[in-house]
């Protein structure tokens, strides 16, 4: 079977397109983005709560980069959905690529973070450890958990799996584009303690990409992923009842 990625016709221009309107969104979301959600809070449409802050910037992010994504890919590029690994799926390669995949990733990352707080023991926490401590009941733990491990992870496989990696792929080969698309991925985390760990889950998420040929299976495993790790921390470190 073709690599899904194999027709795509953008390039590197569009990748830090999509990159820089992503980027710029987020550090002008700092001035309309308060006035957006007391807006809402406002109207009732959202409680006013620090989660609830978090989510909106996560379903802001969402919009501009699925969006840009697909306006690149499908109209300025003439592209088929397919190039961008929106595909069909077997059930056999969901449970191998997506769930087992997801299973790797989790072992992985975790036995990378113990090893980086022995190294670091002040390691900063994520955004999203900080959140997760200000979660007030349940309802609204498995509502960020929903945006965390379905929401986040489709927007970051369409970009970084399906319109990253083609881009390096079909210059470089797998080997070299599934590396320096990791590399790609961890560096636009900007968090510099993590770009390792995150660049290496990027190579295996491209690879997932490469064996699965579709985004689907990345987006279960990227979802599995976050979701386990946000219930450790929260049933763990939090909230442990």
């Amino acid at each position: 079977m073709e690599f899904p990625g194999e027709k795509a016709r953008w390039g590197i221009i569009e990748v830090l397109a999509v990159l820089v309107l992503v980027f710029g969104v987020g550090i002008t979301y700092g001035f309309w983005g308060p006035q957006l959600f007391a807006y809402l809070v406002y109207h009732g449409w959202l409680s006013g709560t620090l989660v609830s802050e978090f989510i909106l910037g996560y379903l802001v992010q969402f919009v501009i980069t699925v969006g840009a994504v697909f306006i690149f890919a499908l109209l300025v590029r003439k592209n088929s959905i397919q190039a961008l690994g929106l595909t069909g799926l077997s059930p056999r390669n969901f449970l191998n690529w997506g769930v087992g995949g997801g299973i790797l990733l989790f072992i992985a990352i975790l036995a990378a973070g113990v090893l980086m707080e022995r190294l670091i023991p002040e390691l900063p926490p994520q955004s999203f450890e900080l959140v997760l401590q200000s979660v007030v009941s349940f309802q609204e733990f498995v509502i960020l958990l929903l945006v965390v491990s379905v929401i986040a992870p489709f927007a970051e496989e369409l970009y970084f799996r399906g319109f990253v990696y083609p881009v390096f792929r079909n210059r470089m080969g797998v080997v070299a584009g599934a590396l320096l698309s990791g590399l790609f991925f961890g560096l636009a985390h900007w968090d510099p303690w993590r770009a390792v760990p995150l660049a290496l889950a990027g190579v295996v998420l491209a690879l997932i990409y490469e064996k699965s040929k579709s985004i689907y299976t990345c987006w279960a495993a990227h979802g599995l992923w976050n979701g386990a790790m946000g219930l450790i921390f929260y049933f763990t470190f939090y909230h442990p009842w």
